[in-house]
């Protein structure tokens, strides 16, 4: 029987940022919909917050899988957070308010999927609202 090979921390670095990028894709298209602030924002927060480099062709990859395959960011974020620090989970969910918030203001589903993030990453309110305002203090 083969043994499974331990990840290393580079490995589990790499997936917590594709996973942090995937969840800001799936909060910034909650409204069924991409402008281009947004396109742009997801951009920016992929190589300035997540340090993960990431071009249109590839975006557009990755925001057509999403709105294929139906994926609640929920469900996403329920999947991938095991193993996330808080640190890490703070990031996720300034990466996801930078995207979605582009266009200066969030629609309803924008803000509802947030604060479900909010609640199944555990973040108390303060913990919340000081992430967001970090946030927006970096845009």
């Amino acid at each position: 029987m083969l043994a499974a090979k331990p990840i290393d921390s580079e490995t589990q670095l790499i997936q917590f940022r594709e996973d942090a990028l995937r969840t800001a894709i799936l909060i910034t298209l909650a409204d069924g919909t991409i402008t281009e602030e947004e396109i742009e924002a997801l951009m920016q927060v992929a190589r300035d917050v997540l340090e993960r480099p990431l071009d249109r062709e590839e975006l557009g990859r990755l925001c057509a899988s999403a709105q294929r395959l139906n994926i609640s960011p929920s469900n996403f974020v329920l999947t991938a957070k095991a193993g996330w620090s808080k640190d890490q989970a703070l990031l996720v969910l300034q990466a996801a308010f930078l995207s979605a918030s582009a266009g200066g203001t969030l629609n309803q589903s924008q803000m509802e999927q947030l604060s479900q993030l909010r609640e199944l990453l555990g973040l108390a309110d303060d913990e919340y609202r000081i992430a967001i305002e970090e946030a927006v203090s970096l845009s």
